[in-house]
């Protein structure tokens, strides 16, 4: 930072001799800094005494916010140039370029905004001394300190007070700016800011016990910026607030309790930016707001009652950004929303009740920006979205309905960014796709139902960004090796590698590539071990991810062979970041790898076989910083009992991406824990603390948890053996909020009544509770914090071992509710029920539950919950469920006759499931397409399976008795695929195979009773791929000369294998 303020002095010639004597100088940063203060203007040192005003409690400022306040303090003056704002961003371009500001990490707005905006930040030297520098104009009171005379201050802080009045404070009008943050007990009567007539600036933030706006604060005719967030208590303004005639500025957000504006809103006609995020129960806008036409910002995310928005909403003309993320019961959109013709910006993610889009939408030519993410009823875009030719960010994420795009897709020929991840039901894409010659970012991640690309995908010669995780049987057109440009490519949870070898091959400037965690069965692992050849053509990469990808590829292989496929890795030589973790046959690395000039991390975790550590290490390049060892004692702080050799400093310096701290019960003290500073990690974006939970300790685990603060920016929590009765604070109230919390994993846990507050986590995606003894009900209303957008981002819910467990309720109080989630599994929870049933969630696991949530019942929960009007109703939400080490009684049943939109069901080691397929039920699953029986003791398949007229897949793995299929299985006409893996008792097909005329895939694996296939064979012309692994005497069969005129229309795969590996089979 010295450098770059010595920079900036060099450039102003009378102060180069300044400079040159700074050099010599003990302190030479304090004095750079001291030197770049006196050079600026005078108006430029305000502005920078303001910034440091407002960030003495804040990490970071968002810039549009400081702009405003600038504004409104009149500390910017438009000149004939320019206007106020264009001249604010000059100035602070200049402070930037200064070093005085930084640009803090760009971060999306809100949970429900995923547009970055720019924050500020000032480095803690500079700080000091601007605020050093500008006492004389800065008042901070707080609670339990004493401070110079407060009246005659120009920018006021008030922090924590209460009682006392603030009349004082004005008593020589000299304050321009006020803010109150939790000052909750304060007195503000109506009188309270009578004397404020200088007052440009106000905030009061999270004043809950606050019902009505003192009068008094709407006679402040010079107010520029009004900031009242977090007034829960809040129903109304008072109808004076239109008096406000120079506010620029309004926000209200989180103001829960707020139900209407005044008509006089409508005065505030300077209003710029208008925040009513998170404002609840707002049901609609007066009229009278169609007359604030200079509006260019208006964020009513979370508004979950809004209905609909008025037609005079179209009279904004000159809105650039509208935020409507999280408006739950929007359906449509006005028909006068194409009269904003100036839209750049909108925002509808999370708008679940949004089928469609008004044909006015067209007219948004200027419109950049669109996000739709989470409008789950939005099956179709409408033809003339081809005509919003200048977007260039498109967000279609977790649209579950979307079944296809348009044709006219392709002429948004600016379109650079497109987000489609999650959009499992769209099964191709439009040809048009591939005129799209601006992409540049292509997410894909999760469209599961995607089978292939445009042939003419590869014509996409600008795109530098492809993701593909998760897009199970994708399969890629030969053109995507023509992608020249592409730097980076996801290809993880793949289950299709054939010809990946050649389609890799052309894609040589690549700079990160990811193959982690193969999902291919056995008769694919050629395809994997090909790839072999390519990897070491990638000469441009950066970062690698091969985490559990050599597994399929090592289990069969010698160490050597092995290692001689790690060190064609060694000659990437400007590999930065290489994962190889979760390989769990990878013994040894070569010394090779320290030729590796440029890695920076190197992540091992998980490889349990992995020898020789404390040599191999020494062998590492130099430029190495970050080692990751997950599950090793080495990087794995263990507390110990003895003081000596407990050397925190080790963990001090660890910069990781993972970290456990085990044995906390041996910690003695909360400054051992202060030592490792935590917080400052923010590298860390997975933690875990464990304790033993049956061991003595020396301090409560409370107190101690309290000092091991993690960085906001922490993304996984893991805590195990927890033995205190509730949590500290940071994991309480809305301070847990302020984390980047993605997963949250409570583990042994034995005295806890209540669970922290996890609705208030903005990014939730994953929860794992498992043992914890005293939980006997999770509430919805608890959980969520009481925020109404609670779980928006909420994907997967584990519950397991949990036997004190009674009631999960589904809907808690203040309309606060679970949305459907992606997966919820249940395990081991003999007494629990759900209010209602079934649980919302798409994919359901019941696993060791003989008696959870397998009944239907229409009862309220026993803390008055009632169950949904809908118990009756056919579900559509479960489309996949599996059924795991249970005994299906007959009144089980019912649970099928509620899915009506079960497309998949799984039955492992279950007994008696044949009562699941009665004549009765049957009828219940006509959507079924893929059903798998694994490890179950059957000989032979219920009859009534027969009458599955939608079922496409059939999996029969490792069911030892299992003889045969039924005969009435013949009328499966649908069937495309059956596989057969470890079917001991099996003799052979059934001669009425050729019924199944729609059959294109047959695999059978390791099942060695089976000598022949049935003549009908032939008949299936339909067939496409047969796979036939370690059975030898098929494999006599096939190879003979009179049985090959069945399989002529056949290319038949054959292959020995050694005995399957953990994670061949679907689970």
């Amino acid at each position: 930072m010295a450098a770059q303020l010595y920079s900036n002095l060099l450039q102003n010639k009378h102060v180069v001799r300044e400079f040159q004597e700074l050099q010599d100088s003990e302190r030479p940063l304090e004095g750079s800094i001291e030197s770049s203060y006196k050079s600026m203007p005078p108006n430029l040192r305000l502005c920078i005494a303001y910034c440091a005003f407002v960030l003495m409690k804040r990490g970071e400022i968002v810039k549009e916010d400081l702009i405003h306040q600038l504004i409104a303090l009149d500390l910017i003056e438009p000149s004939e140039a320019f206007s106020a704002p264009q001249l604010a961003e000059q100035y602070l371009r200049r402070l930037l370029d200064m070093s005085f500001l930084q640009t803090a990490k760009t971060s999306p707005t809100s949970a429900r905004d995923d547009t970055c905006a720019v924050s500020f930040t000032m480095h803690n030297e500079v700080h000091g001394f601007t605020l050093t520098s500008s006492k004389k104009i800065l008042g901070v009171m707080e609670y339990g300190r004493r401070y110079r005379d407060i009246p005659d201050c120009s920018y006021v802080l008030l922090l924590d007070l209460d009682g006392k009045p603030l009349d004082w404070i004005f008593k020589k009008q000299s304050t321009r700016a006020l803010h109150c943050l939790g000052c909750t007990k304060m007195n503000f009567g109506n009188d309270s800011f009578s004397l404020a007539r200088g007052l440009r600036v106000l905030e009061l933030h999270d004043e809950s016990s606050l019902q009505k706006l003192p009068e008094s604060i709407c006679q402040l005719r010079q107010l520029g910026y009004l900031k009242l967030s977090g007034w829960s208590g809040l129903v109304t303004l008072p109808e004076s607030i239109g008096g406000l005639i120079n506010l620029l500025h309004i926000d209200l957000s989180s103001c829960s309790g707020l139900i209407h504006l005044p008509g006089s809103f409508g005065k505030l006609i300077n209003l710029v930016h208008i925040s009513l995020s998170g404002c609840c129960k707002l049901e609609n806008l007066p009229e009278s707001f169609g007359k604030l036409i200079k509006l260019v910002h208006i964020n009513l995310s979370g508004s979950s009652a809004l209905v609909h928005l008025p037609e005079f909403f179209g009279k904004l003309i000159n809105l650039v950004h509208i935020n409507l993320s999280g408006c739950l019961a929007l359906a449509n959109l006005p028909e006068s929303i194409g009269e904003l013709t100036k839209l750049e910006h909108i925002n509808l993610s999370g708008c679940q009740a949004l089928v469609d889009f008004p044909e006015s939408f067209r007219k948004l030519t200027k419109l950049e920006h669109i996000n739709i993410s989470g409008c789950h009823k939005l099956v179709n875009l409408p033809g003339s979205f081809g005509k919003l030719t200048s977007l260039v960010h498109v967000n279609l994420s977790s649209c579950y309905g979307l079944s296809k795009l348009p044709q006219s897709f392709g002429k948004l020929t600016n379109l650079a960014h497109i987000n489609l991840s999650g959009c499992s039901v769209i099964k191709k894409l439009p040809q048009s796709f591939c005129k799209l010659i601006s992409l540049v970012h292509i997410n894909l991640s999760n469209c599961s139902g995607l089978a292939t690309l445009p042939e003419a995908f590869g014509d996409l010669q600008n795109l530098l960004h492809v993701d593909l995780s998760r897009c199970y049987g994708l399969e890629l057109p030969k053109s995507f090796g023509k992608l020249k440009n592409l730097l980076h490519l996801d290809l993880s949870f793949r289950s299709c590698f054939e010809g990946m070898q050649t389609i890799l091959g052309g894609l040589t400037g690549l700079q990160h590539l990811n193959l982690s965690h193969p999902c291919c069965r056995r008769a694919d692992y050629p395809h994997l071990k090909g790839l072999k050849q390519v990897l070491g053509q990638f000469v441009r990469l950066e970062h690698l991810n091969l985490s559990m990808f050599l597994n399929p590829i090592f289990c069969d292989q010698s160490q050597k062979e092995n290692l001689e496929y790690i060190k064609l890795i060694s000659g990437l030589s400007t590999l930065k970041y290489l994962d190889l973790s979760h390989n769990i046959f990878l013994r040894d690395l070569p010394e090779s790898l320290n030729g590796l000039e440029r890695l920076h991390t190197l992540d091992l975790s998980g490889c349990i076989r992995l020898k020789k550590v404390n040599e191999w290490r020494t062998h590492m390049p130099s430029s190495l910083k970050s080692l990751v060892l997950s599950n090793m004692e080495s990087y794995q702080f263990v507390v110990g009992h003895e003081d000596a050799i407990n050397n925190y400093n080790q963990l001090v310096d660890v910069r990781c991406k993972e970290l456990k701290i085990t044995r906390l019960q041996n910690m003695k003290s909360t400054a051992e824990a202060r030592r490792i500073k935590l917080a400052k990690k923010q590298n860390l974006q997975k933690l875990m603390l464990s304790w033993n939970v049956r061991s003595r300790r020396t301090m409560e685990d409370d107190a101690l948890l309290g000092e091991l603060v993690p960085p906001h920016s922490l993304r996984c929590l893991e805590l195990k053996g927890y033995s205190s009765t509730c949590f500290p604070s940071w994991l309480r109230w809305s301070s847990i909020s302020s984390f980047n919390l993605v997963e949250v994993t409570m583990e042994d846990i034995p005295k806890c009544r209540d669970l922290p507050p996890l609705g208030l986590l903005p990014n939730l995606q994953r929860v794992v509770l498992r043992r914890m003894a005293r939980i006997t009900r999770i509430d919805a209303g608890d959980l969520s914090g009481g925020n109404t957008a609670a779980f928006n981002r909420l994907s997967k819910f584990i519950i397991e071992d949990m036997g004190s467990l009674e009631e999960f309720t589904y809907y808690g109080g203040g309309g606060v509710a679970f949305p459907v989630i992606d997966e919820l599994v249940v395990k081991k929870c003999p007494t629990l029920s759900f209010v209602p049933f079934p649980p919302r969630a798409r994919r359901l696991v019941i696993s060791d539950c003989n008696a959870v949530m397998l009944c239907w019942t229409n009862r309220a929960g026993r803390h008055g919950v009632e169950g949904l009007s809908c118990i009756s109703t056919p579900v559509t939400w479960v489309t996949e469920l599996v059924v795991e080490n249970c005994y299906v009684y007959p009144s089980h049943c019912y649970l099928l006759n509620h899915l009506s939109g079960l497309r998949s069901l799984t039955i492992k080691n279950c007994t008696d499931f044949n009562n699941l397929f009665s004549p009765e039920n049957i009828g219940f699953l006509s959507s079924l397409q893929m059903l798998c029986f694994s490890h179950c003791q059957m000989e032979t398949l219920p009859e009534e399976l027969g009458d599955l007229s939608s079922l496409q897949e059939l999996l029969i793995e490792s069911c030892g008795r299992f003889r045969g299929l039924p005969n009435k299985m013949k009328h499966l006409a649908a069937l495309q695929s059956m596989h057969f893996t470890e079917c001991n008792s099996m003799t052979g097909l059934p001669l009425w195979l050729g019924n199944l005329t729609s059959l294109q895939k047959l695999a059978i694996e390791r099942c060695m009773k089976i000598e022949s296939l049935p003549p009908s064979i032939g008949e299936l012309t339909n067939l496409k791929d047969l796979h036939i692994v370690s059975c030898s005497d098929l494999k006599w069969w096939c190879e003979k000369d009179e049985n090959k005129k069945h399989l002529s229309h056949i290319r038949p795969k054959i292959e020995e294998a050694p005995t399957s590996v953990a994670g061949d089979h679907l689970s």
